[in-house]
């Protein structure tokens, strides 16, 4: 069991950790979408602000979709903590390393595991 390795007490301090990011995500992923759509002047501007424009948009898009995708791994670590399989790898079932969850709570590879992600081997 995953809560005699790593604690019932940091398991509920990670927990609130996520919960503290799922916040933080939903505030900048609403933050993002009224950014996006406020309407732009292009009219007015020469090529080079209108490229600007364009960029920063694409670049507040690209937040927002890093911020959806993180957001879904946060939700899946609150559901973990809830069904008692917080703290384990959902590849192998080995426990995650105490250091990686406290760094990453949503975490949902071990190392090796993850390694292996990373390579298109999982």
């Amino acid at each position: 069991m995953v809560e005699q390795q790593v604690g019932r007490k940091t398991i509920e301090a990670l927990r609130r950790k996520l919960q503290a990011k799922e916040q933080e995500l939903r505030a900048a992923i609403s933050r993002h979408a009224r950014e996006g759509r406020q309407p732009d002047d292009l009219g007015t501007q020469d090529l080079a602000d209108q490229a600007t424009v364009c960029y920063s948009k694409e670049e507040r898009f690209q937040h927002g979709s890093h911020n959806r995708e993180l957001l879904a791994l946060v939700q899946a670590a609150l559901r973990r903590t809830e069904d008692g399989d917080f703290g384990l790898c959902t590849s192998c079932q080995a426990p995650v390393e105490k250091k990686r969850l406290e760094v990453m709570p949503w975490a949902e590879y071990c190392v090796g595991c993850q390694q292996l992600q990373e390579k298109g081997l999982l």
